[in-house]
């Protein structure tokens, strides 16, 4: 077993294979054992891949310089042994409970703006063919009305998943939306942690994921940085004021630390958007911190 340096590669085209993903890990060491492609039950390609590498400097390596699959950009983002462990897990037992339907495609979109309607969902997707009534907005159990920034779309054409999937690390207004495919199962597991109700507008309750999924790990940080810049540099994704945390080494700062999202989906874009971008001139490395 290697070490827990492991790697999330999300944007994948859905007809990647393995030999896509190992042509783009020239010259990386990896054991080749360890890497997971996410399929749904039509036999393609998530979006999601995974891997377990030999170091940290081949972690930094991968992630460090962006990489492109079939065309495709794909986001490469750190994590840990445990952090990949869990999500194949989760996948895996997605797969083997999915109750999709044959020949329909289902689309979860995050990062949507808190006032979010069908609508907006279906303009943003354009030209994909939906239909208001295929659209499903998670909302805020406090009765706000808001959005979680969680939606769902159903499709039944391989043409319009291809023309939503387009629109991946898109914008509506300045939030930045991730859009992949995902199974009924894992649709249904995240409505049913809030809610019992299935609905075109789901009610959850924001502050209900665990800290630690709303936890980001930052690496490389200037030994000088003040809690004031690590704050403005997360501030469009929603950060918890107070929650930077810087580590120490016998008095010194180590160039490493966390901060806290105010949900799990807040925690994921800000990773998704933020990973690797300069904060004091520096490129800063963002995982979500899955155990405390």
């Amino acid at each position: 077993m290697m070490a827990a340096w492991c790697a999330a590669l999300t944007g994948l085209p859905p007809n990647a294979t393995k030999s896509d993903i190992e042509k783009l890990l020239t010259n990386i060491k990896y054991e080749p054992k360890t890497l997971y492609l996410e399929f749904n039950v039509h036999k393609e390609c998530t979006g999601t891949a995974y891997i377990e590498l030999a170091s940290e400097t081949d972690q930094r390596a991968l992630t460090n310089t962006p990489k492109e699959v079939l065309k495709h950009t794909v986001h490469i983002s750190p994590m840990t042994n445990d952090q990949m462990k869990s999500a194949v897990a989760s996948h895996r037992r997605h797969l083997a409970a999915d109750k999709t339907k044959p020949g329909e495609f289902i689309i979860h979109l995050v990062g949507l703006p808190y006032d979010a309607t069908p609508k907006t969902v279906s303009d943003f997707l354009h030209p994909a063919h939906i239909k208001g009534s295929e659209v499903t907005i998670v909302k805020a159990a406090d009765g706000s009305g808001k959005c979680t920034g969680n939606g769902f779309v159903k499709v039944s054409s391989i043409s319009d998943r291809d023309e939503a999937l387009k629109h991946d690390r898109g914008y509506i207004g300045k939030r930045y939306v991730t859009v992949r495919v995902v199974t009924q199962s894992a649709m249904d597991d995240l409505i049913s942690k809030y809610s019992e109700k299935n609905t075109n507008e789901v009610p959850v309750s924001r502050q209900s994921d665990p800290e630690a999924e709303r936890t980001i790990r930052m690496v490389n940080l200037r030994y000088d940085i003040k809690e004031v810049q690590v704050e403005a540099f997360f501030r469009d994704f929603n950060p918890v004021r107070g929650s930077v945390r810087f580590n120490m080494m016998n008095g010194m700062p180590t160039g490493k630390g966390s901060i806290l999202m105010k949900t799990a989906g807040d925690a994921v874009q800000a990773v998704e958007h933020l990973n690797q971008k300069d904060i004091g001139g520096r490129p800063l490395l963002l995982s979500i911190n899955s155990s405390k």
